[in-house]
């Protein structure tokens, strides 16, 4: 499953990052394999999502959370 798979409020764990453009700048971000993060907000109309990572909070657009392979 991937981020943009969960709800608010929704835990789960970071298995990997797909490869793309991105997958450096999300690693430098703090997301990476064996990382926990919760859904903290998400905007209407397929905005952003808020996650809270390492007691961060990060919004990621649409196609950076696509990348990201989460398990529940």
């Amino acid at each position: 499953m991937v981020l943009t798979g969960l709800g608010k409020n929704d835990s789960a764990t970071i298995l990997k990052i797909e490869k793309s453009d991105v997958e450096s700048r999300l690693i430098e971000m703090g997301c990476y394999p064996g990382v926990k993060l919760k859904v903290k907000y998400i905007a209407a109309f397929k905005g952003p999502i808020c996650i809270e990572i390492n007691g961060s909070l990060l919004a990621l657009r649409n196609e950076e959370a696509s990348k990201i392979v989460v398990q529940l």
